[in-house]
């Protein structure tokens, strides 16, 4: 007679394995391709949603593995067709769906899926990226990532000029509001590069150059005036010794178009003084904390450094 207490985890175990078990096939011949039958798009589904499966682990070399496979079919030398993209696209949003999601406690996991999506550089992708770099997002990590992955995501070239400037709009809201200091510095430079997209033509990269000096501009106005609002110190100030060198660069390159230089300069400028006059007089009369105060101090220095550029 069966022992059905022992056999059925065992028929479980069973389920569960072939449920996750990862494709033994690649891809990148398929998804170079223009057109696409219906069983190589199921193998595309198929090896999407297999190895965003593998990433549910805590094993450092599983997840390494189930990264590299995900990660190879967007390649650069893949050349990856717009049609592919969009169905290994659609396939990795329903399968990390679980993973993203609130009630997943695998952050590992959801880090590297956001990994995953900064490299498919699609405007779906970017929406799951602006989506967890919100502040409506609570885990820290994935904001932070992908902050960093939309940037990436600019840079990969395959959205259009329109869709960069919308996303990095959303973008430059999340950089006044965002609390951690490091995540505000990693969204500032996203919006920077919106500068290095591959594929212009002159007139999209001049738009793309103006576009990101402004969204950079408007951002530190409305995070200096938020700084100046905060009672007691606000840490957030550590982000502006990375900031503002990098604008400051920018505002020299000799490439940059002068009226987005000069505009930029215009709005800059006031917004410095303002903030180094209140961090001076701050640090006069509040010496409590020595971390604080340090960090101002090198945000003034920063700040100085475009005053008297």
């Amino acid at each position: 007679m069966l022992n059905y207490r022992v056999l059925s985890p065992c028929i479980l175990t069973t389920f569960c394995c072939i449920a996750v078990a990862q494709p033994q096939y690649r891809i990148t011949n398929i998804v170079a391709r223009t057109t696409i039958n219906d069983d190589d798009a199921n193998k595309i589904k198929n090896y999407a949603s297999g190895w965003a499966q593998a990433l549910l682990t805590t094993d450092s070399s599983e997840l390494f593995d189930a990264q590299r496979h995900l990660i190879e079919p967007l390649e650069p030398e893949v050349e990856m067709s717009s049609y592919a993209r969009s169905l290994y696209g659609k396939a990795l949003k329903d399968s990390f769906a679980v993973i993203l999601s609130e009630e997943s406690d695998n952050e590992i996991a959801a880090v590297n899926a956001l990994q995953v999506l900064s490299l498919l550089g699609t405007d779906q992708a970017c929406r799951i990226l602006l989506d967890h770099a919100s502040t409506m997002e609570e885990r820290g990590s994935l904001r932070l990532w992908s902050s960093i992955g939309l940037g990436k995501s600019f840079k990969s070239g395959v959205l259009s000029t329109r869709r960069i400037t919308s996303n990095a709009n959303t973008l430059a809201d999340y950089a006044s509001r965002e609390s951690e200091w490091y995540i505000v510095a990693r969204q500032f430079d996203s919006l920077a590069a919106m500068q290095d997209v591959p594929d212009r033509d002159q007139r999209q990269q001049i738009e793309l150059e103006n576009q990101s000096l402004q969204l950079q501009t408007r951002a530190l106005q409305e995070l200096l005036d938020d700084l100046k609002n905060t009672a007691g110190g606000d840490m957030r100030v550590r982000a502006l010794p990375f900031i503002l060198p990098s604008l400051r660069y920018q505002l020299i390159e000799p490439g940059i178009d002068a009226a987005a230089r000069s505009e930029a300069q215009k709005n800059i400028l006031p917004a410095l003084i303002d903030f180094v006059d209140y961090s001076t007089a701050r640090a006069k009369v509040d010496r409590s904390n020595t971390d604080l105060l340090a960090a101002y101090g090198d945000a003034i220095f920063a700040a100085g450094l475009i005053l008297d550029g």
